[in-house]
């Protein structure tokens, strides 16, 4: 039997919020519950990096048809505050990094742009300045 007092809610949304995990989970769950074609196909998805002996884990591998989209889940500091332009223009096009492997040859690596549903909208910056940057990154 634990004497321990249960943590307050404060404390306990404190301690969700120190990371991007909980985000993680909602886009995952967004994901599986939407009908969309897209599948989450790995988790936590564990890294090693041969050369440099550094690891790591990939938060979200999406797939669709012959299509993997890498997502990272990241939370800012405490005091930071996201702004999302949301102007009226939408589109279904992401750019993206590119590569083949010997299971779905596309004929070379770099940057491509592609076709993504559904549509969202397109935000050409962000407004929150990048660490050690005074200007926003664009």
């Amino acid at each position: 039997m634990s004497t321990n007092p249960p943590p307050d809610d404060f404390a306990l949304r404190r301690l969700v919020d120190s990371s991007g995990f909980a985000f993680q989970l909602a886009v995952e769950d967004l994901v599986r519950s939407s009908g969309a074609r897209w599948k989450v196909l790995f988790s936590e998805y564990a890294w090693l990096h041969p050369d440099r002996n550094s690891e790591g884990f990939i938060d979200t591998v999406l797939e669709k048809d012959r299509t993997r989209l890498v997502i990272e889940c990241k939370r800012t500091s405490a005091d930071a505050h996201w702004v999302f332009l949301n102007p009226l223009q939408t589109s279904a096009a992401v750019v993206c990094w590119t590569a083949s492997t010997a299971q779905m040859p596309i004929g070379g690596q770099g940057f491509d742009r592609v076709m993504c549903e559904p549509e969202s909208p397109v935000c050409c910056s962000t407004p929150l300045p990048m660490p050690g940057q005074a200007q926003p990154f664009r």
